[in-house]
């Protein structure tokens, strides 16, 4: 099949069966500048909001994006969405088969190392409603035992010394935001969108500690004039691969340097706590409540703890893909008994959702073979994931004097998985921010689990002192010691 370079100009020649914009991208503008041009948001806010332009046209206008590549190594994805006016095509596959989209909904792309000033420049300017975030756990710049901002990470410190000039997402919203009270503006609504418990009000508390750091009257007034509210995400996105884009252009014939692969399945719950007007994403499928917790907190425990508890055992007993290793038996049923035993008791009631459908709906899509989601994605920034999603579980089901077997066992598969070297002697690429630290501690401990679970910005001191949870992580890496990972995880 012949391709089609992916641009405004040839958006009728693509074929069909592929879905493009059907409202006019020359009127749309930026309400709403989003920090990282990462493949989560491009699947979810920006097809959410791509919905919502479709479906309301003149009345949305003003609500397109301005997605900002945070990082060094975002140029190159700059630079591909600039050069297809910042289209870029969505597919999703299950054993259904394959669909593509293409997405208009971003109106502007920006590079912040290359242009932060123009990045602050259009945060503060007054057409902006909205910040939103997904810069993962580490980009919010706190610890994650205390929920404080870590003054003593280098990025942070040096935003804190020069606040004028910010490297971190933290750092760019104060400084937009007091350029705005500067100017006689009102404040923007803060959203993040990342997986982390309660994350309006983190960012918030890390906003307002920051402010504070810098000036209090500025902490005072965002603390009045602000909005954090706190939202629920989900879509299973795997990075794209060459494989894909190759894959994409052969089966549909669009030339896209920028496309997203992921699964059919999303959901936005958004706490109705704007400051500064919103777009009406309910108009498209958003769920719009005034409390998000018992959501979040659902979703969180499920899929994204479940998620790294079973990656490290999965990547230990040598699989590839999260669906191979969740078709695994015993894998499984750990993932069941996870579910149902210790991380079901610790969860809020949800108005209007069916818990037993929702856990067997998570199995479906972990075990989705067209996502090929690679289990080095999940075993990526274990640290982080942990230490803000599992632990506050093991805390309270040791509060509660509840079991806490099987997440013992997979704070020990991930103290396994980092000594660096699996069970037939190949080398483990550790990506953690304490990759290092991390090494050490679980080369020098070995079978002990304590060198590693005295990380106390991981662990905390109260876990590292916690004798019923270090016992029940040293037996459960004493049996992966003993018996492989297969077979421990076959003898729980």
């Amino acid at each position: 099949m012949s391709s089609v370079k992916l641009k405004t100009a040839n958006l009728a020649k693509l074929s069909d069966n592929i879905a493009v914009p059907t409202y006019d991208r020359t009127a749309i503008s930026p309400g709403i500048v989003h920090i990282s041009l990462g493949a989560f948001h491009r699947a979810h806010q920006c097809v959410y909001t791509d919905e919502l332009l479709a479906e309301q046209g003149e009345k949305a206008k003003n609500w397109a994006l301005c997605s900002v590549g945070a990082l060094p190594n975002d140029e190159t994805l700059c630079r591909r969405l600039n050069g297809q006016d910042n289209l870029y095509t969505v597919v999703t596959r299950d054993e259904g088969g394959m669909s593509a989209r293409v997405i208009g909904s971003i109106a502007k792309v920006m590079h912040a190392p290359a242009d932060p000033g123009g990045v602050l420049t259009r945060m503060a300017d007054k057409a902006t409603k909205i910040v939103s975030l997904t810069v993962t756990e580490r980009g919010y710049g706190h610890d994650p035992a205390t929920g404080k901002l870590d003054v003593e990470r280098s990025d942070v410190a040096a935003d804190l010394m020069m606040p004028k000039r910010p490297k971190t997402a933290i750092g760019y919203v104060v400084e937009a935001l007091a350029r705005r009270r500067e100017e006689g503006l009102p404040a923007f609504t803060v959203m993040s969108c990342d997986n982390l418990q309660k994350n309006g009000e983190l960012t918030r508390d890390l906003t307002i500690e920051f402010a504070n750091r810098r000036d209090p009257s500025l902490g005072n007034w965002i603390a009045k004039n602000g909005a954090f509210p706190n939202s629920m995400v989900d879509r299973i996105t795997p990075g794209t691969t060459q494989t894909d884009i190759d894959h994409i252009k052969s089966h549909f014939g669009i030339d896209d340097a920028a496309p997203i692969v992921c699964e059919p399945f999303k959901q936005w719950v958004l706490e109705d706590n704007f400051c500064n007007g919103r777009p009406e994403w309910e108009a498209v499928g958003a769920q719009i409540v005034p409390d998000v917790y018992p959501y979040e907190l659902t979703k969180l425990r499920l899929l994204n703890v479940v998620h790294s508890a079973f990656c490290y055992p999965g990547y230990l007993a040598d699989y590839d893909f999260v669906h191979e290793a969740i078709m695994d038996t015993d894998i499984q049923r750990f993932v069941r008994r996870l579910m149902d035993e210790e991380i079901t008791p610790t969860l809020p009631h949800a108005p209007g959702m069916d818990l037993p459908s929702y856990k067997n709906k998570l199995i479906e899509r972990f075990a989705n073979p067209e996502i090929c989601d690679g289990l080095p994605r999940i075993c990526m920034d274990g640290s982080q994931k942990i230490g803000n999603q599992m632990l506050p579980i093991v805390r309270e089901r040791l509060a509660d004097g509840g079991s806490i077997r099987m997440l013992c066992f997979s704070i020990a598969a991930f103290i396994r998985f980092c000594r660096g070297i699996d069970e037939k002697g190949k080398p483990i690429e550790i990506k953690d921010p304490l990759a290092n630290e991390l090494r050490r501690a679980a080369q020098a401990g070995g079978r002990d689990p304590r060198p590693f679970l005295n990380l106390t910005h991981v662990f905390g001191a109260d876990l590292a002192a916690n004798e019923t949870f270090v016992h029940g992580v040293e037996q459960a890496l004493g049996n992966i010691e003993d018996q492989g990972i297969r077979s421990a995880v076959a003898a729980l």
